[in-house]
């Protein structure tokens, strides 16, 4: 019976502080990346990164990032796309069309702060349609 209580105890702990990914903004002054979903090219050399930047008081911030697959995300702003503020963050795929293509696709209303078509040796094409959330 003890058992079960400390098993129920911990679930309720887990569902309430959201298993340690807290949804409030960080210290001001700081700086997170959160929501962290990597895409490997079919070669395994790159991958896209696509996460949530939170920074402070300030609005998260949709970015990606590409990297050589034996990088770490650092923390930093993406070096491939900023969306400000990451209303519709649901709204963008990437695709890996060759290796060294990777296609983001996003709803044409974002408001983009920033993309690229090209980190290092990756060709990036941005599109733009009206895409459904998943």
């Amino acid at each position: 019976m003890r058992d079960i209580a400390l098993i129920a105890l911990a679930t309720a702990t887990l569902v309430t502080t959201g298993c340690g990914h807290p949804r409030m903004p960080p210290p001001s002054g700081v700086c997170e990346n959160r929501d962290i979903h990597e895409l490997f090219s079919s070669d395994r050399v790159w991958k896209a990164i696509r996460f949530t930047r939170w920074c402070g008081d300030s609005t998260p911030v949709l970015q990606v990032s590409v990297l050589r697959s034996s990088e770490s995300l650092p923390n930093a702003p993406g070096n491939a796309l900023q969306e400000r503020p990451a209303t519709l963050s649901a709204d963008l795929q990437l695709v890996w069309e060759k290796p060294r293509e990777l296609w983001i696709t996003h709803n044409y209303e974002m408001t983009l702060d920033y993309s690229v078509s090209q980190v290092g040796d990756v060709t990036i094409v941005h599109t733009t349609r009206k895409l459904i959330a998943d």
